[in-house]
């Protein structure tokens, strides 16, 4: 796992400039799952920190990287505060195809039948 809420200058350096491995992928979103799960979105330096993420992670070419599908799973599972801040922090051509994503995720969740169990 990455710590993504920390990413030193010399690691979005690495990441950019070189093709992204598997590794890196599942890396990068482990870390911003747990992020995102850990750091609170209170409006202030918390949020600040988890929008900078995003912004460093697109400088690092995570979006070319990651699919929407991908970035869209770890985002959505995050609470609503924490998704936003981080949404902010891309590029709106990204953040737009992420959030569709988020709702076509939830909404083929909600349209399955509901099992009861046996």
């Amino acid at each position: 796992m990455i710590d993504v809420a920390v990413l030193r200058p010399s690691q979005i350096e690495d990441l950019s400039s070189r093709p992204w491995s598997d590794t890196d992928k599942r890396d990068v979103l482990s870390g911003i799952a747990e992020m995102l799960d850990k750091t609170p979105s209170d409006g202030g330096a918390d949020s600040d920190r988890i929008y900078m993420a995003a912004s460093h992670l697109t400088i690092a070419g995570a979006w070319q990287a990651i699919s929407t599908i991908e970035l869209a799973r770890v985002v959505g599972a995050a609470r609503l505060d924490a998704q936003n801040d981080f949404l902010d922090g891309l590029p709106r051509d990204v953040a737009g195809l992420v959030s569709r994503e988020i709702l076509r995720q939830l909404e083929q969740t909600l349209s399955r039948p509901l099992s009861l169990g046996a």
